[in-house]
């Protein structure tokens, strides 16, 4: 896809570059495949968490990928980080270490998808685990200044800066920082970022588990139902 002035929209330089899309999970990495058919870049089913993440982008580096992008959810920290957001950070922070994205290529997508979105540009944490709670995602962003938490972007950033290529993350919220997420919720994912099915008993027992889980859910398919919609907006720039 390249913008109206042949710039690429998802890279930062030549249109003939080989992108690869990170994702954690089969949900996120189906709307890209869906919207663009044989035009969709490679992406990378990885799982849940930095060190898969980072697996997955050192093995597109290692076939031939020489740019990455972090994408799918996100969870909100800040107030204005609400469900469906679209987040475009500047960096992204693990522990005391920053990535920059590459900052062409962010500019350029920020110029397409700001006619249609509020983007939220501020840094994006990856964290190592889920988190749960408003007090939790509170004490993170007071923490670090970040307005947004996922468990991949830094893994990429980290694997695409050790090869020196450009990255950038682009991710939407889907939990706000007021939600409360159900125990346990990460059984719900397996290694291989596919829905487990079978944990789904244990929410199904309980009231207060089973009302959380399917306030997420909304919240998620709306978060997903945004992403598309991102995805066809960098389309019609083309």
């Amino acid at each position: 896809m390249e913008s109206g002035t042949g710039d690429p929209v998802w890279r930062s330089s030549s249109p003939t570059s080989r992108l690869a899309v990170i994702s954690a999970l089969t949900l996120e990495a189906r709307i890209p495949k869906t919207v663009l058919g044989d035009r969709c870049p490679t992406v990378y089913v990885c799982g849940p968490g930095h060190e898969r993440a980072f697996a997955a982008a050192k093995r597109a580096i290692a076939a031939g990928a020489d740019a990455l992008i972090a994408w799918g959810l996100a969870g909100g920290l800040s107030p204005q980080a609400g469900t469906a957001a679209v987040v475009l950070p500047k960096t992204v922070v693990r522990d005391a270490q920053t990535w920059q994205a590459d900052s062409a290529w962010r500019d350029r997508l920020a110029l397409v998808l700001g006619s249609e979105f509020q983007l939220i540009e501020g840094p994006l944490y990856s964290a190592d685990r889920v988190l749960t709670t408003p007090q939790a995602k509170a004490d993170l962003t007071a923490r670090s200044g970040a307005v947004a938490v996922d468990m991949e972007s830094a893994a990429v950033a980290k694997a695409a800066a050790e090869s020196g290529l450009p990255c950038v993350a682009l991710r939407v919220i889907a939990d706000g920082p007021r939600d409360t997420l159900p125990e346990n919720v990460e059984a719900l994912v397996t290694e291989k970022g596919q829905t487990c099915y079978r944990s789904l008993v244990g929410f199904i027992g309980s009231p207060r588990r089973l009302r959380l889980l399917l306030n997420l859910a909304g919240k998620s398919r709306d978060a997903r139902r945004q992403l598309k919609r991102v995805i066809e907006v960098l389309v019609r720039s083309a």
